[in-house]
């Protein structure tokens, strides 16, 4: 109960109040830079995956197989997604919609600088790409709540401010590509040609990483940001008045069976072309 009256003394004004221009235009600037952090990460992995990773982790095998493994690993990101979806809509409902965002970048800071620091199979042999698999899970459980739990995080700052609340909500999407996944893409291409212009094709082997170096760093600029604005409003009216869950996925899928199908259908057929139109084809 006391974690409970702590967040409710977080409502930026008095509760049902409305929050300030400069609290909403925080919230949806702290939130598109994760959202873009986040992608650039995650989409980093599939480009790299297609030029460096078959030689860095599977060289033994012949290229072909080598690049279905490197692949795997990519793949391997959007199971974690999947799941990471489930459990963070839950923290978000549960503990907060800040608390939940927060736990993603850390997640995903956990998985981006492993993959960096991860030796390459001439140092450690298939661990290697053990590693990786399992730190490009991590990546996509932090991934799989940060989309979508931003998106709910904008929406909600800005319901009491109709004025621009297309504009804000635009910036982080939810299931259509949105101003931040893109721009994280777009940098992640821009910074791997610029890498690989620098390196020779052979020194590439080594010099991917830096993206992710690059990645970590903007991660915690991102947490540093995200632990300096307000939770969501709306949430914390629902602590104020004690209607907070407290198993909220057990009580959605009880309740809602039928509408969450019908989302879940809704939100792949846009995603699913989404990620085929933009997937990096293979060196």
């Amino acid at each position: 109960m006391d974690a409970r009256n702590k967040l409710a003394r977080e409502v930026p004004t008095e509760m049902g109040g409305v929050p300030s221009r400069g609290q909403v235009s925080k919230v949806a600037a702290v939130a598109v830079l994760g959202t873009a952090v986040e992608n650039f990460d995650f989409t980093g992995v599939g480009i790299i995956a297609a030029i460096a990773w078959p030689r860095v982790f599977f060289p033994e095998s012949s290229y072909a197989v080598a690049l279905l493994l490197s692949f795997s690993v990519f793949g391997i990101g959007f199971l974690g997604r999947t799941i990471g979806a489930f459990i963070f809509g839950h923290v978000g409902d549960r503990w907060g919609r800040r608390t939940m965002l927060i736990w993603t970048l850390i997640l995903s800071g956990i998985g981006t600088i492993g993959i960096g620091l991860t030796p390459g199979y001439d140092a450690i042999g298939i661990a290697g790409g053990v590693i990786v698999t399992l730190l490009r899970f991590l990546q996509g459980l932090g991934f799989g709540g940060e989309l979508p739990g931003a998106a709910v995080w904008v929406n909600e700052v800005t319901q009491k401010r109709p004025k621009w609340r297309g504009f804000w909500n635009s910036l982080t999407g939810g299931f259509a590509p949105s101003v931040g996944s893109t721009a994280g893409s777009n940098v992640t291409s821009w910074l791997v040609v610029a890498t690989g212009t620098l390196f020779a094709s052979t020194a590439f082997n080594a010099g991917w990483r830096i993206v992710f170096y690059v990645g970590a760093v903007m991660l915690l600029v991102a947490l540093y940001m995200r632990l300096r604005v307000i939770e969501s409003p709306a949430f914390l009216e629902l602590v104020a008045k004690h209607r907070i869950k407290r198993v909220p996925s057990a009580y959605l899928i009880r309740h809602f069976p039928g509408t969450l199908l019908k989302l879940i259908a809704l939100g792949m057929v846009p995603a699913t072309f989404f990620i085929i139109l933009r997937s990096p084809p293979a060196s």
